[in-house]
Formats: C-alpha cells, structure tokens, sequence
C-alpha cells in the first residue's frame, strides 16, 4: 500500500495532514504499518470507526488511536550520559584496571 491509497481512503473521514509509512532501513519494504494525522478529532474518530477491520487489498485494516510514548526528560538523559562516564565507575569501586582483558585474536 502506498501512502497516496492511505490518503485516499482515510481523506473521506477528514482532512489527512501527514502519511508515514515505516519501512525497514535495510531493503526499505514496509513493515506494514503506518501513520496519519486527520485534522479533527471526530474525523478521526469517524475513521477508526468506519476503517477498523474493513479489508483493503487482501489484508485486515488495524486503525486505532497511536500510542503516547513518554519522552525522556533532560535531566535523566544527563544522568545516564553521567553514569557511563569511566569516572563515575571508579568513584563507585570499578577501575578500568580491576576488568578482564578480553583475548586478543592473532
């Protein structure tokens, strides 16, 4: 499915503002899902409605409200920056010298 059809399809139900389709990085294939933003939230709603389940092509429709992922916030973003420092893990009694050297190849 390209995203032109998702615009097609969905634009009955609102006005589609943005079409994402995830692809693999390697062979850039589908994955075979996606995302789009409907301006309203009854067109959204309308959509989820009239689209969830409908079969398009050979294959079921999954069309749900995308999740809210939280976001790291600032400050612990720099805690673990901090934490890996070789530093920190002396002052915490882990010397670099105190770890097994790994076997060389020859």
């Amino acid at each position: 499915m390209q995203e032109y059809e998702l615009v097609e399809i969905f634009s009955s139900y609102g006005a589609v503002n943005a079409v994402t389709i995830v692809t693999d990085q390697e062979t850039g294939r589908s994955k075979g899902y996606g995302f789009l933003t409907i301006d309203d939230d009854a067109g959204a709603r309308r959509a989820i409605e009239g689209l969830n389940g409908k079969i398009f092509d050979g294959r079921t429709l999954n069309v749900r409200m995308a999740d809210n992922k939280p976001l790291l916030k600032e400050s612990s973003t720099q805690t673990l920056k901090h934490d890996s420092s070789s530093q920190d893990k002396q002052h915490k009694g882990i010397s670099e010298a105190s770890r097994p050297k790994r076997r060389r190849r020859l």
